[in-house]
């Protein structure tokens, strides 16, 4: 039994080349499959459990994503000196609190106006993820397999209560668990694989990838201890057993182009970014047309384009249409403006940066 085994042997680390200089070649086999992912994500949930006797491990999982998975026993520790409890985390991460007033239960003889597709059915048809909003499950199977097919993490791992409105606010979020049993399979499987990389992205403990080998997705995982500063400093190459054979997770968290068998060394990962975005011809487009999320836990590559697949641009050195400056970030969620960088929730021109027309006006 290797239960007693630490995190290091579970993934099987094997350095090969331990120099940590800047733009060294550091290499490390360590790919992850699905079932030691499925290990490490029920590791984080049963240590948050261990503080609340109340916290399954789909609550847990609950709030250890709504914290981004950077909770670990000294912050919960930090968090309810602050004043923070079971039901203030539960809450937070959209899941029923203790002492939650039960939602009047529909009588099995009734026939019930649906509020949301307005059709007349059987009480037993309806749904609630446990507060006063119903739905039938007509409409809920809608409404999850449309949250699963946006393709964004924040829209199916945090959708909301159907019934959540301003005039009827839910804080509740849709658990795993009603998500399997009432979307189509299709659904389900692309929320599995938003919920896989929603931890790849954002786990702190260790800094975590995918292989850009074509038809690949083997998830990588850096040494422990690395951080993702480290990663793109040392320029660590990680072995695959993919055609790709090995590529730079330095790269690949800079949103870098991946060539198979070339290594980059001495040369930095930042040094290869600024080159690419000088000399390639997609680079010198992109130096206008694609800026990184202003969010600095998420940091991804946005490109934006107002040239509905028609590019008419290559030769200039800025976009003759910037359309819409209105952001929707695909991997955290966020919306910014492109302009400034600012949450959108300050601006009110979908054309014009509020700053821009504040300069105009003085």
């Amino acid at each position: 039994d290797d239960d007693d085994d630490d995190d290091e042997n579970d993934l099987d680390f094997e350095i090969q080349d331990t120099k940590k200089t800047k733009g060294s070649d550091t290499k490390v086999t360590s790919t992850i499959d699905g079932q030691q992912l499925e290990t490490m994500i029920t590791e984080q949930c049963d240590d948050i459990s261990m503080f609340f006797d109340s916290f399954t491990p789909e609550i847990a999982e609950m709030v250890l994503r709504r914290f981004e998975w950077d909770l670990d026993l000294t912050k919960v520790g930090d968090l309810m000196d602050k004043g923070y409890d079971e039901d203030r985390f539960r809450q937070e991460a959209g899941a029923l609190t203790i002492n939650a007033s039960k939602p009047k239960a529909l009588s099995s003889q009734e026939t019930v106006a649906c509020v949301i597709c307005t059709e007349e059915k059987r009480a037993s048809e309806f749904l609630s993820l446990g507060c006063k909003h119903w739905g039938c499950q007509d409409c809920w199977r809608t409404y999850l397999n449309s949250k699963a097919a946006t393709g964004l993490a924040t829209e199916s791992l945090f959708a909301p209560c159907m019934g959540h409105n301003k005039y009827s606010p839910c804080g509740l979020i849709v658990p795993e668990s009603f998500f399997a049993q009432h979307s189509s399979s299709e659904a389900y499987k692309l929320y599995r694989k938003m919920r896989e990389e929603d931890f790849v992205r954002n786990f702190k403990k260790r800094v975590l990838g995918y292989c850009p080998g074509p038809d690949c997705g083997r998830i990588c995982a850096a040494p422990p201890g690395a951080t993702s500063q480290s990663v793109i400093d040392t320029c660590l190459q990680v072995v695959c057993s993919c055609p790709l054979k090995s590529f730079c997770m330095g790269c690949v968290k800079l949103g870098n182009e991946i060539q198979k068998g070339v290594s980059h060394a001495p040369a930095t990962c930042q040094n290869v970014s600024d080159w690419q975005k000088k000399t390639t011809e997609e680079g010198r487009y992109f130096t206008f047309r694609v800026k990184h999320c202003p969010m600095k836990t998420c940091r991804a590559t946005i490109v934006k384009c107002g040239c509905q697949g028609k590019i008419i641009c290559n030769s200039l050195d800025h976009c003759p249409n910037q359309a819409c400056n209105h952001m929707h970030c695909k991997n955290c969620g966020t919306h910014f403006c492109w302009i400034c960088g600012n949450v959108w929730a300050d601006h009110n021109n979908y054309y014009q940066c509020n700053k821009e027309l504040s300069k105009d006006l003085t």
